[in-house]
């Protein structure tokens, strides 16, 4: 475990403690206490990574300062700590930074050098303490829109390739019930979008559990080529499979596009390409979502202003938005097919009305659990909209678009999900359920809580 863990996850100092419950915190204590503070693994620079020792030049003054900012903020006033850490061209991650440690520092970056450095990269997996530097000396402001368009056209590209390719021919069948092909199936929108096509005597499989008789599970790997199916699975998706729905994705939120780009984007590539050879298949549905939405139609703007709009968020909104230029680029170029595409667009996904259950993981419920914590919530701009939506409403916006697909083929569909409550009503249904907060004034230049 050592050896695939990062530093912080699995620590080289094992306590034994008895068959209890209990932990002796007297106990553990005394061991921190008696550990060397200098020793860089105990002073957070564990790692077997060779490169994670590269030193500061001297000469870096920009580099220096900011590591000795984050020195200070991961010490705690500890100096032996403090001193330990300065000097070293570390990966933040490698150090443990959290989500409240890099807002301070993205505050402090702001004002000292004026730099506006999105948290999602302050918190990414590659960025170090000399990178920071780099961003901030060398800014590249639209680099990340003219790599994800070019990222775009060559993947457009590869798949006109396929589309030229002679389709296999179907298998003939015995009834006349559709075959759907899910991704994401085991996730919290993908579960109540299994039980919308299950809940049809229209979709056809084989069995598993409580849908038994109307479903096939099939293990795969979205990160692999052609995600990671058998050679029968991929002839049987691209010849025999009706619609298809792109649900499945990684999310992680401080992951950079580099990072998520094998499972999210590569993954949409090969599902195209399987759908670009089948003379079957005549609906294509991939979910999107984690954007800002506005109530005007941003589905036929411009792909540059799109793009734009996320090169200071997360690498997974980047992906995103960049398949869902990728999806609708495809359509374009198949205008006067026979297969209809569409781009379903939530916002945060809460529970449904009829069980209440909740995903406890994602931001918003993160964000809510953080409010209870300190008893306090941001209100700031009380009036602003924030887009929700239950995840059964989503799912069967979802069959909808699959199962029902009849807009024009000249064009791919976008559908977004615009149920609102003003962030004001929000915060007080938390309050109706029963937990004190208390509102904090209006902003006043630092981090905002929540936002539209």
């Amino acid at each position: 475990m050592l050896s695939t863990s990062p530093p912080l996850t699995m620590s080289k100092l094992m306590v034994h403690h008895p068959k209890s419950i209990k932990v002796d915190r007297r106990q553990v204590d005394h061991l921190l206490a008696g550990l060397d503070a200098k020793d860089p693994c105990i002073a957070l620079l564990g790692s077997h990574e060779e490169s994670q020792w590269v030193t500061l030049p001297p000469s870096d003054g920009l580099a220096n300062e900011i590591g000795v900012k984050i020195a200070e903020l991961l010490a705690s006033r500890n100096n032996d700590k403090l001193t330990s850490l300065i000097g070293y061209d570390l990966r933040l991650a490698a150090l443990g930074f959290y989500s409240i440690q890099a807002i301070t520092l993205r505050m402090w970056m702001k004002k000292q050098f004026g730099a506006n450095i999105a948290v999602s990269k302050l918190t990414s997996d590659m960025i170090s303490i000399a990178g920071l530097a780099g961003l901030i000396s060398h800014p590249v402001e639209g680099a990340s829109t003219v790599t994800l368009l070019q990222e775009v056209e060559a993947i457009c590209s590869e798949l006109h390739t396929w589309h030229t390719q002679p389709a296999p021919n179907p298998v003939k069948r015995t009834c006349t019930a559709k075959l759907v092909f899910l991704t994401g199936a085991t996730g919290y929108l993908g579960r109540e979008i299994l039980d919308q096509l299950v809940g049809t005597s229209e979709v056809a499989g084989e069995s598993i559990l409580q849908y038994r008789g109307k479903i096939e599970v099939w293990p795969g790997d979205l990160q692999q080529t052609r995600l990671g199916l058998t050679n029968q699975r991929w002839e049987t998706l691209s010849r025999d499979v009706d619609t298809i729905i792109h649900n499945g994705a990684v999310v992680r939120w401080n992951a950079e596009y580099e990072t998520l780009r094998n499972t999210n984007v590569l993954s949409t590539m090969e599902i195209l390409k399987a759908l670009l050879r089948s003379s079957v298949a005549t609906s294509f549905v991939y979910v999107s979502g984690r954007q800002q939405l506005t109530p005007g139609n941003d589905g036929d703007g411009d792909d540059a202003a799109n793009l734009q709009q996320v090169t200071a968020a997360s690498g997974y909104a980047q992906t995103k938005l960049a398949l869902e230029l990728l999806v609708k680029r495809v359509a374009i170029s198949l205008r006067g097919s026979h297969q209809r595409f569409s781009v379903l667009k939530p916002s945060y996904i809460i529970g449904s009305a009829r069980d209440g259950v909740a995903n406890t993981t994602d931001y918003l419920w993160r964000l809510v659990a953080g409010a209870i914590e300190i008893n306090a919530y941001d209100a700031d701009e009380p009036n602003n909209l924030l887009y929700l939506s239950d995840v059964e409403a989503v799912a069967r916006s979802t069959f909808s678009a699959a199962m029902e697909p009849s807009h024009a083929a000249d064009k791919a569909r976008v559908m977004k999900i615009l149920n609102s409550i003003t962030i004001a009503d929000f915060w007080q249904v938390v309050r109706e359920a029963g937990y004190r907060l208390r509102p904090m004034p209006p902003n006043n230049g630092g981090p905002r809580s929540m936002s539209t």
